[in-house]
């Protein structure tokens, strides 16, 4: 945890609302590949607290990595099949604006969640956040004109039965991840929400590999 002297903290909280400013006038309002508002129902996004988990994150030392939960909608479940033969996810540009591209680096690491059906997989990001070039990578409707970033990734976990985590007031238990949340198709959560994510799908995928060997040996 950093420690921050007298004003220090005040200093930084200033920062984070320029660069926050400075983010959104560039288009960081992402969407995921095949996105749409009828996924969910539509909440109020606290955006502040958003980015605040990605600045305090990438100026903290202590923290290796960055999460980010990424939605695929019930209309757009295919455009995941898409992203796995391609390895990489498309995040879609906001009107003429464009993600920026700094926000997610090699290493940062990635929850996959389909509306509908539940926690999907967890995957790691190979190389740094990049514009596609082409349709090739960029195949989802619309290519590169709608979208404006593409993240590489390798998959670390995928299970066959989608992990399914309870709510309480929009909140997946064991978390602090509002449903809110899922309406932006990729957005940042926090160390601890994702490593608890991660830990549950392994046991969801180990217990599927237990049940595969007892249904095998009948």
């Amino acid at each position: 945890m950093c420690k921050y002297g007298n004003g220090e903290r005040a200093t930084n909280q200033s920062k984070a609302w320029k660069l926050r400013r400075s983010d959104y006038s560039e288009g960081a309002e992402d969407v995921e590949a095949g996105w749409e508002e009828s996924a969910i129902e539509p909440m109020q996004i606290d955006v502040v607290s958003d980015y605040s988990v990605w600045y305090f994150s990438k100026v903290n030392s202590s923290i290796s990595s960055s999460w980010f939960i990424c939605t695929i909608s019930k209309e757009g479940f295919k455009n995941w099949e898409i992203c796995k033969e391609i390895s990489a996810w498309g995040i879609a540009a906001s009107g003429e604006r464009k993600p920026r591209l700094d926000r997610v680096v090699k290493g940062d690491h990635l929850i996959i969640y389909a509306a509908g059906k539940g926690f999907l997989s967890t995957a790691i990001v190979t190389s740094p956040m990049r514009r596609p070039l082409s349709h090739e990578e960029a195949p989802w409707p619309g290519g590169v004109y709608r979208y404006g970033a593409i993240v590489p990734f390798k998959i670390l976990i995928e299970t066959k039965n989608p992990l399914k985590i309870s709510l309480t007031k929009m909140v997946f238990d064991g978390t602090e991840i509002h449903t809110s949340r899922l309406q932006k198709g990729f957005s940042m959560i926090s160390g601890h929400d994702g490593n608890f994510l991660y830990q549950q799908m392994k046991r969801n995928l180990e217990f599927e590999k237990l049940e595969s060997k007892k249904s095998n040996k009948k």
